[in-house]
């Protein structure tokens, strides 16, 4: 399940079970992550008792904030053009002119971050 599927899943079991925002959210990361929902249960992350971000928008974004650090976490590997770290979902396994890994999917966009990624290192 991509995060954004995750997001979405949990508009729609909100909405369907009648249920505030991040109730829904947090029972649907209990079904798919329950390691990660367990981390967050009683800490100031923990989005429960929020009907969106509107009720505590930094609660909300401390929530947000730590499910896309961790969605991925165990997901990640290196692009060989840009060498940054990229959820594999969004890199393609090649073989070809020399090249043999996994690559970002959108070569333009991957051209830009390895662009600003060694003007970064030089600075």
């Amino acid at each position: 399940m991509t995060l954004s599927k995750f997001y979405m899943d949990g508009m729609i079991l909100a909405r369907k079970e009648k249920w505030r925002y991040g109730q829904a959210l947090f029972n649907l990361l209990l079904s798919v992550r329950p390691e990660l929902a367990e981390s967050l249960r009683g800490t100031d992350m923990d989005p429960f008792y929020l009907g969106g971000p509107a009720d505590d928008f930094d609660r909300w974004d401390r929530f947000a904030t730590h499910i896309e650090k961790e969605w991925y976490k165990e997901r990640l590997s290196t692009c060989v053009s840009c060498q940054i770290e990229t959820p594999k979902a969004y890199l393609k396994k090649v073989e070809a002119f020399g090249v043999k890994g996994l690559v970002c999917q959108d070569a333009p966009a991957c051209q830009a971050r390895s662009v600003v990624q060694r003007a970064l290192t030089r600075s």
